[in-house]
């Protein structure tokens, strides 16, 4: 997501022309968005395999309502807006996310902030990576061009930090992708 996020500017108009230029925005405003939610994506599997259906029935009759009231205000700022009101409403119901998980599993805020380290600064790598390699081109490269060289030297980033911060779990994400790539066990 971080990768789309600063690839939106440059790769929007280039594959869909500039009349697609006013997506970018919302493109990346879904995409932070998606960052939030994949932080917080496995808590509705913790709290129905501690027993607590009924509460994740709430919280999405809540998140729910909450959605409508955010995309009705949202809506008066067009996509933009539905997209900036959906990121927020993410923000704000992300405390109260984890409030409800500390009431089923002993997990500590600063735990929990700790554990993301190692995503967060390989995220920073490729941000990092991305912004020195697509300044360098700048000027002498085309959009598309711009985007892949700043996205491998991104990735390549990402994967050098993850390989020093988190290799172990590095180690299973990359079989995992070769099971997947070999369509499974086989």
């Amino acid at each position: 997501m971080t990768l789309t996020i600063l690839c939106a500017p440059v790769a929007v108009p280039a594959v869909f022309g500039e009349a697609w230029a006013p997506a970018v925005v919302p493109l990346q405003l879904l995409a932070a968005m998606t960052i939030q939610y994949l932080i917080f994506s496995i808590s509705g599997p913790v709290v129905l395999a501690v027993g607590h259906a009924d509460w994740e029935f709430r919280w999405s009759m809540f998140t729910m309502v909450v959605a409508l009231i955010s995309f009705a205000i949202g809506i008066n700022w067009g996509i933009t807006g539905v997209a900036a009101a959906y990121l927020i409403m993410g923000l704000a119901l992300s405390p109260i996310r984890f409030m409800i998980i500390q009431r089923v599993i002993p997990l500590s805020a600063w735990g929990y902030l700790r554990s993301l380290t190692p995503a967060a600064a390989s995220s920073s790598a490729l941000c990092g990576a991305w912004l020195l390699v697509t300044a360098a081109l700048g000027g002498t490269a085309s959009g598309l061009t711009l985007v892949a060289c700043g996205s491998v030297a991104g990735l390549a980033a990402y994967l050098v930090a993850a390989r020093v911060l988190w290799p172990q779990d590095l180690r299973y994400q990359l079989e995992f992708a070769r099971l997947v790539v070999r369509g499974g066990g086989t």
